[in-house]
């Protein structure tokens, strides 16, 4: 247990802050996943609605540091490359 008063303040501050970036990491798990299925079932009208959304979690989520800013690009990367790949082949 803290005894100081600083100690306290800082340790109720690292619980709110723990439950603000888990809930911030389950978003960015959420769209992410969220994009990965609507390609992989071939919904391809779904999947270009929610890329946009997904990006745009995923630059707040990098900013604020939930994300490491190169790891939020290389997801955004992948994901733009498989729908388009998916969206060309759909279309041959």
């Amino acid at each position: 247990m803290q005894r100081h008063k600083s100690a306290m303040k800082a340790a109720r501050a690292a619980v709110k802050r723990n439950q603000i970036n888990s809930a911030n990491s389950t978003r960015v798990r959420k769209a992410v996943k969220q994009v990965r299925k609507s390609i992989e079932e071939g919904n391809l009208d779904a999947a270009k609605t929610t890329l946009p959304k997904m990006v745009e979690v995923l630059d707040r989520m990098a900013r604020r540091g939930v994300v490491h800013r190169n790891k939020a690009a290389r997801l955004k990367s992948r994901l733009t490359r498989k729908l388009n790949s998916s969206a060309k082949s759909a279309a041959e």
